[in-house]
């Protein structure tokens, strides 16, 4: 209720949009008084939680809460964007050569101006990219690769092609501008010329029907030419200087994807217990409840005009008007309440978005 009035007054006082009703859960990452921090399970996560990239198990159970997209710079080092990294405390790297192995990785380095960050993944074996770090021109053909919804398209990696349509700041050129339909999971992935030499970072997409434009999806980049600073103080040893044949599009693909990586971010599975202390802990994690019926595994019934399984009808009467010689009758439309034929009367139906009140999207 409290959460409820605080949003109520937040778009009264117009600081943020009105809430879209097909969103479906969202993480959060969670802040607790003290009182509530002693009657959950957190203070004793606090005490027995590793390191974020140690392999050995400890008593924190970890759920993932985003992926995200990187690609090897050099030896066992990904690089990708400091938002991804900021998302868990925790990352898992799929093998790209063998993606039921994988890898632990840990933050070793962020970026505080720009939207990157370093991830150390010293098992991993994938070959490193060659980054060109020169001044990007409009009009260049680029590919994207990386692992948009991942939970939706798959856990395999997707290239989308585009071109270089401008810069944010054409003094500055921090940020590029690629007309590539890039969606969310593809934050961090390389953005390659033809040469098969990463050109930009990808940080950020941008859907124009969602701003009142016309129809068409915009990508943002990091240029290598601004990022080298900071990838060289962290990562001395990378590869800057790479062959200039141009390659055909299928071979930019085969060749980058071998060293592009899906990152699984994860975070503490935070179990609250409520008094008495005797009644089951709940993970909010799991909660996979239908989110139009709220697990209840029937909604009203949608029938325009039903109203508690009735619906209205009409049927002929007649009338007479006078008597004897001469009188008459005439026919009129008259209301009646009928069984609806979508509940049969019910006036709910089963819910045609679950299945038994679990929403089957959300494993």
């Amino acid at each position: 209720q409290r959460a409820e009035k605080l949003l109520e007054k937040a778009l009264k006082e117009k600081k943020g949009p009105p809430p879209k009703e097909k969103t479906g859960w969202l993480y959060s990452k969670l802040t607790l008084p003290a009182d509530e921090r002693e009657r959950s399970e957190l203070s004793k996560t606090d005490a027995t939680e590793g390191d974020a990239g140690d392999e050995t198990p400890t008593a924190v159970d970890r759920v993932e809460v985003a992926t995200g997209t990187g690609f090897v710079i050099a030896p066992g080092i990904v690089l990708t964007n400091r938002h991804v990294a900021e998302m868990g405390t925790s990352f898992r790297i799929p093998d790209p050569a063998a993606p039921e192995t994988e890898h632990a990785a840990k933050i070793l380095a962020v970026c505080k101006d720009m939207d990157l960050a370093v991830l150390r993944c010293e098992s991993l074996q994938a070959p490193a990219v060659v980054l060109k770090p020169i001044t990007i021109q409009r009009g260049t053909d680029v590919i994207v690769l990386g692992f948009p919804l991942s939970d939706f398209l798959g856990r395999s990696i997707k290239a989308v092609r585009g071109a270089i349509f401008g810069f944010e700041n054409d003094r500055q050129r921090d940020v590029v501008l690629y007309d590539a339909a890039t969606n969310p999971g593809n934050s961090g992935g390389p953005v390659c010329d033809d040469t098969g030499s990463v050109i930009a970072v990808h940080f950020a997409g941008l859907d124009l029907a969602g701003h009142g434009k016309s129809s068409g999806k915009l990508g943002l980049g990091v240029p290598i030419e601004r990022a080298l600073p900071f990838i060289q103080e962290n990562v001395p040893d990378v590869q800057t200087n790479g062959p200039e044949v141009k390659l055909a599009w299928p071979a930019v693909d085969q060749q980058v994807s071998r060293s592009t990586v899906l990152i699984r971010v994860l975070d503490r599975s935070i179990r609250f217990v409520v008094k008495p202390p005797t009644q089951k802990a709940m993970n909010p994690f799991e909660d996979r409840s239908c989110v139009v019926c709220k697990g209840r595994r029937q909604i009203a019934c949608p029938v325009k005009g039903c109203y508690r399984g009735s619906v209205s009808d009409f049927e002929n009467s007649y009338m007479v008007i006078e008597q004897g010689y001469g009188q008459t009758a005439f026919r009129f439309q008259k209301p009646k309440l009928a069984s609806c034929p979508g509940c049969r009367g019910a006036g709910i139906v089963d819910c045609p978005h679950c299945r038994d009140g679990m929403d089957p999207r959300l494993k």
